[in-house]
């Protein structure tokens, strides 16, 4: 950061600036320099504050760290194979997240396999380090549940081959996510009507009526 010189009859000062981009758990340190020196109204500051004619000093400073997101998780699913659609009960949990900064909470989605894949390999391709365990397109997210702090759900899912994705947040909001790819078949029988009454309820009961 550049210096400052301010100059002034005061007995605090506010100072705001926006360090430059470091990484996660990155350091940087602020440091201030205080000095008290004669001062002729008549004259313009100089804009030198340490010189000779400086008669009294102090010096402070602070060290600000970076936060770190959570670190080390995974996505880890229960389920009886193969997965057929509105049969299968899948049991999602989030496991192993390491972070300073608890509780920790979580959000589950799914999106379609095909578009995770597509922000994966951009991701590599761009040099990003490691893949992106996420959806590209916030449209074609479907949530599961709202950011809470429960580290599992239990899902019923639809035909198709979806990613799911779970979010894991610190305390102070920093952010890493996880995924998982399952394929679910198309069910070959009907639904009997007690497992159809039990979708409605789990319908129903997710939407709030």
């Amino acid at each position: 950061l550049p210096h400052v010189h301010v100059h002034m009859d005061v007995q605090w000062l506010r100072f705001s600036t926006l360090p430059p981009p470091q990484p996660a758990g990155g350091r940087f340190t602020f440091h201030l320099s205080a000095s008290r020196v004669p001062f002729d109204e008549r004259a313009p500051f100089t804009g030198s504050a340490l010189d000779n004619t400086t008669t009294a000093a102090a010096v402070a400073s602070v060290l600000l760290v970076v936060n770190q997101p959570p670190s080390g998780g995974t996505l880890v699913l229960d389920y009886t194979a193969p997965a057929v659609s509105l049969r299968t009960h899948v049991v999602i949990r989030s496991i192993g997240w390491v972070d300073s900064d608890m509780p920790l909470s979580f959000a589950f989605s799914y999106c379609p396999a095909a578009e995770a894949a597509a922000v994966t390999a951009a991701a590599v391709t761009a040099g990003a380090g490691l893949a992106v365990s996420a959806c590209g397109d916030p449209t074609s997210r479907v949530s599961l549940s709202s950011q809470s702090a429960g580290s599992s759900i239990e899902w019923l899912p639809p035909e198709g081959n979806w990613t799911i994705v779970v979010e894991c947040a610190d305390a102070l909001g920093a952010r890493s996510a996880a995924s998982h790819s399952i394929h679910v078949a198309r069910s070959s029988e009907p639904m009997d009507p007690a497992a159809s009454a039990a979708l409605l309820e789990a319908v129903d009961a997710y939407s709030g009526e």
